[in-house]
C-alpha cells in the first residue's frame, strides 16, 4: 500500500506542474505561510509577526558578502519571542531555515515520490510497528544524536496531543539507534507524520519528556491536572537557543530587528555537503523584504507579493518562480451570526463573488481563482475524484441574478437604499475583518467587499494585524473574516482539517471559533453526514481506494454547504535572486515541491542547500 501511495503523490506532482502557472515566472501568506512569507499555515504553524526593520536597517545590496545565502521571514524577538521549539506562538524558528537546524528524519521529493534521508537512514513499516534506524551525527553541543532523542520528541508531542498520536500508541528506544513506533491505527499519514517531524534534543527537552512519561504510564493523559501543570511547565520553558542537528544553527547574538545569522556547524553530519558558511534571514513581511528584493539582496522569499511588485522584480531582472502551495484565502464566516446559518445565504453570496478578479487583484498570474470550490485544491480533485464526481461539483459561477433568487426563496428582500433585509428584517450590513499585514489577503478582501455592497450586502472591511486577527477568529471575535482554505499537503486530510476544525469548536472548545456544525444534511453527499469523521476517515487505513471515496462523499458535502467560500489558489510568485547564488532551471523536478516548511510543506530552496546543489556564485 506504500507503494501505491507514493504513486499517487507523485502522479499528484506532475498533475500540479502540468495545471500551473508557468514555471519560468514568481507564498498564501507565507509561508509566513498562508502569512505572506510563503504557504498557507494552520493555526498551529502560523508565524508570528515580529517588530520591523526600519529601512535605515536594511542592508543594501553593496554589503552583500560572498558564501551568504540570503532569505527572509518575520520574527519575533525576545523576550517576546523564544527558542521553546514546541511551541507555536512567538518561536523564533525564523520558518522553512528551522529545518535547517533542526532537521527531521527525513524530507519528501514530491516530482517522484521519493524521500530524501536526513537524521534517519531507513524505515520500515512492519504492519503493527513502524522502525526507523537512525544516523551516526552529533548535536552542535557535541553530544550523540540517539533515539532517546526521538523519543523525547514524540512523548511531548504526545502531551500537545498531536495528530501522530492518533496513529501510533507507543514509542520506544530499541537501541541508541533504533525507535520503534507501536501502530495502533494504521494510516497513509503515518510515514510522513514521523519522518517529516524534526526532532528535538533529550538534553534540552528530556526532563519534562519524562514527567511526561511517568504521567502517561500511571494512566493519566494531558487533561488531568498532573498533565497540565506539565503542560503549563512545557509552555513556560524558555531555552537560550536551539541544540543543532543540522549543517547550521542560529547566532541568538546576531538576532536583532533587521536580520539573524546562522552559522554553519562544523561538527554536522552533513556540513561538508552545504556550500553557504552562513545563512542571514531578513526580518519582515512583504513590505519589509520587498526593498531587499529589489536591491538584490536577498535571494530568496516567499512572500505574498502584489501583481506591481512582481512586475517591478521583472522590470528589475529578477526571476520569479511559481510553485503550487495548495491553499489560498478563504471568506469566512461567524455561525452564531444570523444568516450565515443558512447554506442559500453562503451559496448567494459565492455566485456574487468574482474569484478571478479577486486572485488577480491580489496576486496576478500567481492568484488562480478557485474553480469547484471542494474544500480541496482543484490540483489535487482529478486525483481522489472520478470525472464523473467532478462534473457534480458547482462551480458557483458569477452570476448575481441567481443569487437574487436564492435571497428571495428565502424570503429576503432588498430594501429602497439597495441593502438587502433578512427575513427577520435586519439589514445585511457586516464588517469583513483581515490580515492588515497581508498584502494580497487586503487586497482580496478590498475586492470581494466592494463586490457584495455592489449586490446589495453591505460590508466594512477592518484590517487587524495578523496574529490578533487568527486569535479573534479562533475566539469566534469576528462576523466575517478571511483566513485559509486548504492546506499545503498531498493528502486531503490536511485541507478538510484546515476547513472544518482548525478554527472551528473542535480545536477552539471553549470559545467555538466559527461554530460550524459539523453534523449536517447534505442531498449532495447522499444524506446526514458527519464532517469531522469524515474527515478523520480521509486517513484512515491504507487503503487509498477507500480513502478517495471519503474525499468524493466530502468534496461533494463541502461543495453543497460551503462552510467557507474558497476564493483563490496560491501559487507562489518567489523571487530567486541570482546576484550570489546559482539556481537550476525553471523546469527543475525540484520546483515542484511546496514551499512552505512542516508538515505540509518541503520547501525547494531548503532541500538544495541540504544536498549542496545550491552554491554561491
Amino acid at each position: 500500500m506504500k507503494f501505491k501511495f507514493v504513486l499517487l503523490l507523485a502522479a499528484l506532482a506532475l498533475l500540479i506542474a502540468a495545471c500551473g502557472a508557468p514555471a519560468t515566472s514568481e507564498p498564501t501568506k507565507p509561508a509566513p505561510a498562508a502569512t505572506s512569507a510563503g504557504t498557507q499555515p494552520t493555526a498551529a504553524t502560523q508565524p508570528t509577526a515580529a517588530s520591523q526593520p526600519t529601512s535605515a536597517a536594511q542592508p543594501t545590496a553593496s554589503t552583500a558578502k560572498k558564501g551568504e545565502f540570503h532569505g527572509g521571514w518575520p520574527y519575533s524577538l525576545p523576550p517576546e519571542g523564544h527558542f521553546n521549539s514546541f511551541l507555536a506562538a512567538k518561536q523564533i524558528n525564523l520558518g522553512i531555515y528551522f529545518d535547517l537546524m533542526v532537521q527531521p528524519l527525513a524530507m519528501y521529493k514530491w516530482a517522484d515520490g521519493t524521500w530524501i534521508p536526513l537524521m534517519a537512514t531507513k524505515w520500515e513499516n512492519k504492519g503493527g510497528t513502524f522502525e526507523v534506524t537512525l544516523r551516526d551525527a552529533k548535536w552542535s553541543d557535541g553530544k550523540p544524536f540517539t533515539a532517546a532523542d526521538v523519543v523525547t520528541t514524540f512523548t511531548i508531542d504526545r502531551l500537545q496531543n498531536l495528530a501522530v498520536w492518533k496513529y501510533i500508541t507507543k514509542v520506544e528506544a530499541k537501541d541508541d539507534k533504533t525507535v520503534v513506533f507501536t501502530v495502533g491505527t494504521p494510516s497513509t499519514l503515518l510515514e510522513r507524520l514521523i519522518l517529516r517531524r524534526g526532532i528535538r534534543d533529550n538534553a534540552t527537552y528530556g526532563g519534562i519528556a519524562t514527567k511526561a512519561n511517568v504521567l502517561f504510564a500511571s494512566g493519566k493523559d494531558q487533561n488531568s491536572d498532573e498533565g497540565k501543570a506539565i503542560t503549563k511547565e512545557l509552555n513556560d520553558f524558555r531555552p537560550a537557543g536551539f541544540n543543532a542537528s543540522g549543517p547550521y544553527n542560529l547566532d541568538v547574538k546576531s538576532l536583532t530587528a533587521a536580520q539573524a545569522t546562522l552559522n554553519k556547524v562544523a561538527t554536522a553530519w552533513n556540513a561538508d555537503k552545504v556550500a553557504f558558511d552562513k545563512i542571514v534571514v531578513y526580518q519582515g513581511e512583504t513590505a519589509e523584504v520587498t526593498p531587499l528584493v529589489l536591491s538584490k539582496d536577498i535571494d530568496y522569499a516567499t512572500h505574498g507579493f502584489p501583481p506591481a511588485t512582481e512586475k517591478s522584480f521583472r522590470d528589475g531582472g529578477i526571476r520569479i518562480q511559481r510553485p503550487p502551495l495548495l491553499t489560498g484565502p478563504a471568506l469566512y464566516f461567524n455561525y452564531n451570526t444570523y444568516p450565515f446559518t443558512k447554506v442559500e445565504v453562503r451559496q448567494a453570496m459565492a455566485y456574487v463573488i468574482k474569484r478571478s478578479d479577486a486572485g488577480t487583484v491580489s496576486l496576478g498570474d500567481s492568484g488562480v481563482a478557485s474553480k469547484y470550490l471542494a474544500g480541496l485544491s482543484d490540483n489535487l480533485l482529478p486525483i481522489w475524484m472520478s470525472d464523473a464526481d467532478i462534473k457534480k461539483l458547482n462551480t458557483y459561477d458569477n452570476d448575481p441574478a441567481k443569487a437574487e433568487t436564492l435571497l428571495k426563496g428565502i424570503g429576503f428582500t432588498k430594501g429602497g437604499d439597495g441593502i438587502w433585509v433578512d427575513d427577520k428584517g435586519k439589514k445585511m450590513d457586516y464588517e469583513l475583518t483581515v490580515p492588515s499585514d497581508f498584502a494580497d489577503w487586503s487586497a482580496t478582501a478590498d475586492v470581494i467587499s466592494t463586490q457584495l455592497t455592489k449586490f446589495g450586502i453591505k460590508i466594512t472591511v477592518r484590517g487587524i494585524q495578523s496574529q490578533q486577527q487568527l486569535a479573534d477568529v479562533n475566539d469566534g471575535k469576528f462576523t466575517l473574516a478571511i483566513r485559509a482554505w486548504g492546506g499545503a499537503n498531498p493528502h486531503p486530510f490536511y485541507s478538510y482539517e484546515q476547513d472544518l476544525l482548525v478554527h472551528n469548536y473542535v480545536r477552539n472548545a471553549a470559545s467555538k471559533g466559527m461554530n460550524f456544525d459539523l453534523k449536517q444534511s447534505s442531498k449532495a453527499a447522499g444524506g446526514d453526514v458527519d464532517l469531522e469523521k469524515l474527515t478523520t476517515d480521509t486517513s484512515a487505513g491504507t487503503d487509498v481506494n477507500a480513502q478517495k471515496a471519503v474525499v468524493t462523499k466530502l468534496a461533494l458535502a463541502y461543495n453543497e454547504l460551503l462552510p467557507q467560500i474558497p476564493l483563490w489558489e496560491r501559487y507562489g510568485n518567489n523571487p530567486l535572486g541570482e546576484t550570489r547564488t546559482t539556481w537550476p532551471p525553471a523546469d527543475d523536478p525540484i520546483f515542484k515541491n511546496n514551499p512552505g516548511g512542516p508538515p505540509g510543506g518541503d520547501n525547494f530552496v531548503i532541500i538544495m542547500i541540504l544536498d549542496g546543489r545550491l552554491k554561491p556564485k
